[in-house]
């Protein structure tokens, strides 16, 4: 194993995340989690190419915070997460379209 220099702004420290390469395996996407005090519904991209990581401000419908969730690409562009545990057990299915950096 090799450490990666990268630039950028890093997701911070966070467990019970989900990762999924996206846009023909260029980026890996890292979404929601947990930090040991609260549950995370953010999203962050990090560009395998330039190894550079980007916040992302996303649209649409936004996730409520989960840790444990499931994540699947579909297509080229999407991510598609569900369930997982938040303030309860959660049941809901959203799509991420990543060139549109929208939820619904």
């Amino acid at each position: 194993w090799d450490l990666c220099e990268t630039s950028g702004t890093p997701p911070a420290p966070r467990a019970f995340h989900s990762a999924c390469a996206l846009e023909n395996k260029s980026k890996m996407v890292i979404f929601g989690g947990q930090n040991g005090s609260a549950n995370l519904n953010d999203l962050h991209e990090f560009n395998i190419e330039n190894r550079s990581w980007t916040f992302v401000r996303t649209q649409g419908v936004q996730p409520s915070p989960r840790w444990g969730h499931i994540a699947i690409t579909h297509g080229m562009d999407s991510l598609i997460i569900f369930g997982g545990a938040g303030e309860t057990f959660l049941g809901d299915m959203l799509m991420y379209n990543a060139f549109h950096a929208t939820w619904k």
